[in-house]
């Protein structure tokens, strides 16, 4: 992901999914108000998943890994 999506606020990535940005379409009609915020919890799922470091899990869990 790029920096400047993971430094975004929610709200921001929220209104870009609901009335894009640039050449992006909106899309506040065709995707419900609850799915757009799923929408913005899964990018930042992917964020995570991507961008995640050892040092984030809990040490309870990280003693499970090795």
């Amino acid at each position: 992901q790029q920096d400047l999506t993971v430094n975004r606020p929610d709200g921001e990535l929220f209104d870009i999914v609901s009335n894009g940005v640039r050449t992006m379409p909106g899309y506040r009609k065709q995707v419900s108000e609850e799915d757009r915020w799923a929408i913005v919890v899964y990018l930042r799922a992917l964020q995570k998943v991507q961008r995640g470091q050892i040092k984030d899990v809990p040490q309870q869990l990280r003693n499970k890994l090795n």
